[in-house]
């Protein structure tokens, strides 16, 4: 843009419209009108203030068209297609700025579009002066930003001259039942900061970091009522590395793992019960899990191997309630692991689909899924055996003697659950399910910004069917099924399974219960200029009746602090400065 142009909505008055501006005198003040009242037997009137209204500026134009009518007439068209809008929203303003002061914008409407005045006879120049009009008389300048410390004191220095309006964007590290800030001696508070009168939403029942198998037992007669959506056989090791319970490996130095001996032909591995149980029995519950579900890709029979990792939700009789695992597809191996969240009625069966509710059965969003060549196989059986293979749905059995020889399919799909290492979290309120899948971005792990995932699931039971879905502790279970591979004597590194972490809460649903503002991760955004407050895009009704919105001054230091309770969040404050 020129010095000696303006642009509005986009459009360059001089290189689009072929406009000459003269000198524009930018008005100082907006009109003005003086508020008076007459007080009988006073001398003189009382004096009750100034109001302050729109602003407008003049712009001088000249269209220079010279003797070419035809030009004279297709200007005079293109200034009347940007200037005169008759089909927009009648409320909305436009943007004008001028290349003798590109950095402040003006929000504004054309009031006055004159007829235009030929300069000389004979020649088609002419002249006339637009009249935009600002019903917010203030310029804006560009917007800035800065990070702030909820530790201590800020000071927020704007640009410009006049009051505006900030916008502060908090991210908390942990669930928020009040925030606020004092900001020129003015309060902005949401939420309620007086937790003696109100019962937290959640009350920690069960935390355990898997540091130690101390809390878990593989018991037979306690495992004996623990089902899955499949049968499976209960043998094999697990231990803690310190950080997580996994499969023990096998002392071979090869990274395998004992699920135990492949005699049974169905899933089998390590199952084990949290022998300590819940302090009571939680009719409203949350559940949160951290899970990990690795294949290996070092060779095809890798690619092939199949695994569940598992966590199942047990009642007092130590039956399964809710089940959620990432599971390794069976039929057509080397394809995309599923992750599967399920209720089962309290003494009801997985055989019975009456008795089962699937909340979500998924392979991930798309965005992960990549499709590598398929690869036919060839493998040779070391011994005589019979094989177990699900064709379309269905269990047949092959014989094969030593020395036959076999294809087998090598898709080599993945997904996003291919190598998942994330938290899992479902709750019960009544009869309301709410299903949370997160995998954070980690500047420490592979988990790039790109490959984080979030995913919110909800269902309701309108049937009241799982109502007695009432949690009293859980169960892990890392299975592994036979394959192909295994029959014909091939080694290969099984998925690699592990669990770092449960947690069980009770959800107190009284009316008195304290419900948080926002939860970790969630985003608050306090806009004074619109006076709304929203959580991840929702408005936030529980706003402080003594919140005043406080505003900024241009050009002078704005001393403001946060609350205690914020420290360790991250703030940002945005504005837009303004000069009158």
């Amino acid at each position: 843009m020129r010095k000696d142009e303006f642009d509005y909505r986009g459009i360059l008055s001089g290189q689009d419209l072929h406009l000459t501006v003269g000198q524009v005198a930018l008005p100082i003040a907006p009109k003005m009108s003086e508020q008076t009242q007459e007080i009988p037997a006073k001398y003189g009137n009382q004096y009750l203030g100034t109001s302050w209204s729109s602003k407008e500026i003049q712009i001088p134009i000249t269209v220079q068209a010279q003797g070419d009518q035809e030009l004279y007439l297709q200007l005079m068209q293109n200034i009347s297609n940007v200037l005169i809008e008759t089909d927009d929203d009648p409320s909305i303003e436009y943007p004008l700025r001028f290349g003798w002061q590109p950095d402040v914008t003006y929000w504004g409407h054309f009031t006055s579009i004159p007829q235009p005045t030929f300069i000389s006879t004979g020649v088609f120049d002419t002249a006339f002066t637009l009249v935009f009009t600002m019903s917010d008389p203030r310029g804006y300048l560009p917007k800035e930003s800065m990070t702030i410390d909820p530790t201590k004191e800020n000071v927020i220095t704007p640009k410009g001259n006049a009051k505006t309006e900030p916008i502060f964007t908090i991210t908390p590290k942990e669930p928020l039942y009040y925030c606020g800030y004092v900001l020129n001696e003015q309060i902005m508070a949401i939420g309620s900061d007086d937790p003696v009168t109100d019962v937290p939403e959640y009350t920690r029942v069960l935390s355990d970091p898997m540091n130690t198998m101390a809390s878990f037992t593989t018991d037979a007669s306690i495992l004996a009522p623990i089902k899955s959506n499949k049968v499976f056989h209960a043998q094999g090791q697990a231990e803690s590395n310190g950080s997580s319970i996994v499969v023990t490996p096998l002392k071979d130095g090869t990274g395998r793992r004992y699920f135990g001996d492949d005699t049974v032909g169905d899933w089998y591995g390590p199952v084990l019960a949290y022998k300590k149980g819940l302090t009571k029995t939680l009719t409203d519950w949350r559940v949160t899990t951290y899970m990990h579900h690795s294949k290996f890709r070092d060779n095809y029979h890798s690619r092939r191997a199949i695994a569940s990792n598992e966590l199942l939700l047990l009642d007092t009789n130590g039956q399964t309630i809710g089940r959620i695992a990432i599971q390794d597809i069976l039929e057509n191996m080397s394809q995309r692991p599923r992750l599967q969240v399920q209720l089962v009625r309290s003494g009801g069966s997985f055989s019975d689909e009456k008795d089962v509710h699937t909340i979500i059965d998924t392979v991930g969003a798309n965005s992960f899924y990549i499709n590598r060549s398929n690869i036919t196989v060839k493998i040779t059986y070391k011994k005589d055996v019979t094989v177990k293979k699900m064709v379309n749905g269905k269990t047949i059995y092959q014989r094969h003697k030593k020395g036959d020889t076999g294809y087998v399919k090598d898709y080599d799909n993945s997904g996003l659950f291919s190598d998942f290492n994330g938290k899992i979290t479902l709750e019960k309120r009544g009869n309301e399910y709410n299903l949370y899948i997160d995998r954070e971005y980690d500047p420490k792990s592979v988990v790039t910004k790109k490959n984080a995932y979030h995913l919110h699931e909800k269902w309701i039971d309108n049937s009241h069917v799982f109502d007695k879905c009432y949690v009293s502790s859980f169960a892990i279970a890392f299975l592994k099924h036979a394959i192909e591979d295994d029959e014909a004597g091939y080694k290969y590194h099984e998925p690699y399974l592990s669990n770092s972490g449960v947690t069980i809460d009770e959800i107190n649903t009284s009316d008195k219960t304290r419900k948080p503002i926002a939860l970790a991760g969630q985003k608050i955004e306090i806009n004074t200029a619109s006076q709304q407050v929203t959580v991840d895009g929702k408005v936030c009704t529980q706003i402080d009746w003594s919140s005043e919105y406080p505003l900024l001054y241009g050009g002078k230091p704005n001393p403001i602090m946060f609350s205690e309770n914020l420290a360790g969040s991250e703030i940002i404050e945005t504005d837009i400065p303004k000069i009158k």
